[in-house]
């Protein structure tokens, strides 16, 4: 019986060892490495995780983009037909006016509210007019027309607030914006009253 301890022991030994070993070289976590990542292989080869560069996330390297750097020219979807329409309405000479005397109808239609009603009236239906046809197509608008209509009330304010300092000079430059969209011309080309230019045509 003593005789068969030494091999017991070295038995135990030789299964503690081989336990060990194993061990180590498999389930047991390896040990730290300076400058490993935990990222697997094909992501750091995608460019994703923390280390991508801005803009790029997920999977593809495929994220938000960064609003510092926009997308280049033709990237973004084609515009549909309703969004090319409207862009190219902006850039007629009647919207173009438009834009630009909408508000001093508003304010004239608030402004003469209490003094004179009747004229408070046809200029809120005169920027409401001229609303109305920005939207209409080529075929549609009657450009002259419009412009014939604006100018007539443009007369009918004149004697009542042609002398203002700042309206009076709005009624003129409509007078001049309104002819060169008659023209057909582009009416950005009239300077427009401001307030460090109130009277431009001085």
């Amino acid at each position: 019986m003593n005789k068969a301890i030494p091999y017991v022991v070295a038995g135990v030994l030789g299964l503690g060892a081989a336990w060990w070993f194993l061990g180590s070289s498999g389930d047991a976590p390896a040990p730290a490495v300076e400058g490993a990542t935990d990222a697997k292989p094909e992501a750091r080869k995608r460019g994703g995780g923390a280390d991508a560069p801005a803009g790029q996330d997920g999977e593809e390297g495929r994220g938000k983009p960064d609003p510092r750097n926009p997308p280049p020219e033709g990237s973004l979807r084609p515009l549909n037909q309703a969004e090319l329409e409207h862009n190219a309405r902006k850039e007629r000479p009647f919207n173009k006016h438009y834009d630009h005397v909408s508000s001093f109808w508003r304010v004239c239609a608030m402004e003469l509210a209490k003094s004179q009603p009747e004229l408070a009236r046809e200029c809120g239906q005169m920027e409401e007019a001229l609303r109305g046809r920005a939207r209409q197509s080529n075929d549609e608008l009657n450009a002259v027309a419009a412009m014939d209509a604006e100018l007539a009330l443009v007369e009918k304010l004149s004697p009542v607030i042609g002398n203002d300092p700042t309206k009076g000079p709005m009624l003129e430059y409509i007078r001049r914006t309104a002819a060169a969209v008659k023209r057909g011309e582009d009416p950005l080309t009239v300077p427009r009253p401001t307030s460090e230019n109130p009277n431009p045509f001085r």
